[in-house]
């Protein structure tokens, strides 16, 4: 029997490595994926959790071909949006990040994307990485994305999404381009460039009071 209600919910726990493949969108009460060496594909996709433990992960999340996760998220191990213009949606309205979210890891296609599809509080010790020149960062229309002191977001490509920063947003890729655009953001914290990375402000607002 595999959960696909809200009074049900999943863990995938079994020893290994293997990957589970969601054919299609479950509205369940929450889901724990215990083995590190376990990976979820998500592919187009939409997995909502009900309860507010929401998605606990400890293996690898695979954002492929344009998945969304509605409900909190608690991250200890990767989640990694694949390039070749895909997406993958997070829409909260918590991600407790402690480990890494990779964007475009393959540097293919026109663009990866990791995109907030609510207002979402991004907190934890862990960090985001714009792992090459076309992956974004993002927030759907008029949607906000915080990220919390302790979280960061490193690398290169491109900050599109309305921003209220009060962590670290860090351009850290020699001779690479981080960019801020498309929405405005709010700065209650750092944003810079280190180590012979660039850092531009492309036609967008930023709020530093």
């Amino acid at each position: 029997d595999v959960p696909d209600t809200s009074n049900e919910s999943a863990r995938i726990a079994i020893g290994g490595v293997y990957t589970v493949t969601m054919n299609m969108s479950p509205t369940i009460a929450w889901l724990d994926i215990l083995n590190p060496d376990a990976t979820l594909h998500l592919p187009t996709m939409t997995l909502t959790l009900l309860d507010p433990s929401g998605l606990t992960n400890d293996g690898t999340v695979r954002g492929y071909d344009d998945g969304t996760i509605v409900g909190n998220i608690t991250n200890h191990g990767l989640f990694s949006v694949r390039g070749y213009n895909q997406y993958l949606q997070l829409n909260g309205p918590t991600v407790t990040n402690h480990g890494v979210m990779i964007v475009n890891p393959e540097h293919a296609g026109t663009y990866g994307m990791l995109r907030v599809g609510a207002d979402v509080a991004l907190q934890g010790t862990g960090y985001v990485r714009l792992d090459w020149s076309r992956a974004y960062l993002s927030t759907s229309t008029d949607m906000t994305l915080t990220q919390l002191a302790g979280h960061a977001v490193y690398g290169e490509g491109e900050v599109r999404a309305r921003l209220v920063n009060n962590g670290l947003v860090e351009a850290d890729v020699a001779g690479a381009t981080m960019t801020l655009n498309t929405d405005p953001k709010v700065n209650n914290a750092s944003m810079r460039a280190v180590g012979g990375a660039i850092m531009v402000v492309d036609g967008v607002a930023i709020d530093q009071t």
